[in-house]
């Protein structure tokens, strides 16, 4: 495999890696006679400092003689989940200081220590598969495929998990350089509001920001601390930098929460900028029981073209109140979203009266086939439950 197309497929695949505490320093594949090593806090704050610390050795050989200290350079890939997929990017040059004398040969068996840097600073540019690299380098300024920066480290860094890998390249005059590849590193990147909540809500919040799962876990745990924390998630949902799938749990655990500020909270996010989480607040606003609430989310399916938002809203009150408001069955009947007619139809399974079996007949011909089969379905069910009677 070419060198170039091998270091685009390993930086496309990070796949993550734990350092624990007290374990040994991880080291990267060795290429050619060295290796390098990548070290540095398990957290960080978005938008704070960024401190990274590496290290070189030779790979199980004699001394290794080095270029010019001003030669060299380094630069750090991270990748991050989104609400869009993993998604990378890589910063600009940059140059590291040894702890000590940069020596003309690196003996065996002694590291050499840089010392830390914090590169929060630092220009980073978007990642894209099939991304070239140039002497040690991705192409950022080939007239064909200008890489635009997306701004410093510290701004587009998000809370949530990270991993990263740093570059180290060495030249060697007229040849190809060596690039050496570290270990990767993981680290959770705080939200920078953590210190703005008690101990007890921040440390929900870091789970809340993890990853999906960790949103679910920190969800049980917020609904059984209850009401006490409501005006503290509230102030944490409406971070809108904060992850999608952390905003949807923590609107989630509010709508658990039965409480007079969860009620105010929930009629807030249903003009949320987010369509998912106006969603949580038609699926488990229900739970409520709340007629203010019950009535703005009737009223929002009514005037909405978010067939989504009227879908869940549908369930909401299945689910969780046995019932569904006429105004908004008509709201789903009435939809452009063929998901939201199919929820609706299946609302109807228990409503056998003749007006809901003249839109039943009227459904069984719906230009959506999955539309169709369910109002086939229903009206199945009804006309047997007349003939039993």
């Amino acid at each position: 495999m070419r060198p170039r197309l091998r270091l685009t497929l390993a930086l496309f695949c990070l796949w993550p890696a734990f350092l624990a505490a007290g374990e040994a320093q991880m080291w990267g594949k060795a290429d050619g006679e060295l290796q390098i090593s990548l070290a540095m806090a398990s957290e960080v704050t978005a938008g704070g400092a960024f401190e990274v610390r590496l290290s070189i050795k030779t790979a199980d050989v004699d001394s290794v003689t080095l270029p010019a200290l001003d030669t060299v350079f380094a630069w750090l890939f991270i990748a991050q989940d989104s609400d869009d997929g993993k998604k990378g990017c890589f910063t600009e040059k940059l140059k590291l200081e040894p702890a000590q004398e940069w020596p003309k040969q690196l003996p065996p068996e002694k590291p050499l220590e840089f010392k830390p840097k914090d590169v929060a600073g630092a220009t980073v540019y978007p990642f894209h598969k099939g991304q070239k690299t140039v002497r040690g380098y991705p192409v950022i300024d080939a007239p064909d495929d200008k890489v635009e920066p997306a701004g410093k480290l510290a701004a587009v860094l998000t809370a949530g998990k990270a991993s990263l890998r740093m570059m180290f390249c060495i030249p060697r005059g007229n040849d190809r350089p060596l690039l050496l590849t570290s270990n990767i590193v993981q680290l959770q990147v705080l939200s920078p509001d953590a210190a703005q909540f008690s101990p007890a809500v921040a440390a929900l919040l870091k789970d809340f920001d993890r990853d999906a799962f960790g949103g679910k876990t920190a969800h049980a745990s917020a609904v059984k601390l209850g009401a006490a924390i409501v005006p503290e998630l509230v102030r944490a949902v409406k971070v809108q930098k904060r992850p999608e799938y952390s905003r949807l749990w923590i609107a989630t655990a509010i709508a658990d929460i039965v409480s007079a500020n969860s009620v105010a909270a929930l009629t807030e996010l249903l003009d949320d900028p987010l369509p998912t989480v106006r969603a949580v607040v038609g699926y488990h606003g229900p739970k409520q029981n709340n007629e203010k609430l019950d009535k703005l989310i009737v009223s929002k399916a009514a005037t909405s073209r978010d067939g989504n938002f009227v879908a869940y809203a549908l369930l909401g009150f299945l689910v969780f109140r046995n019932s569904v408001p006429a105004d908004l069955l008509k709201a789903g009947l009435e939809s452009d979203d063929p998901k939201a007619r199919n929820t609706a139809v299946s609302a109807l399974t228990n409503s056998a009266n003749d007006f809901n079996i003249q839109r039943l007949r009227a459904l069984a011909n719906d230009k959506d086939q999955r539309v169709r089969a369910t109002a086939q379905k229903v009206l199945a069910i009804m006309e047997k439950a007349r003939q039993e009677k």
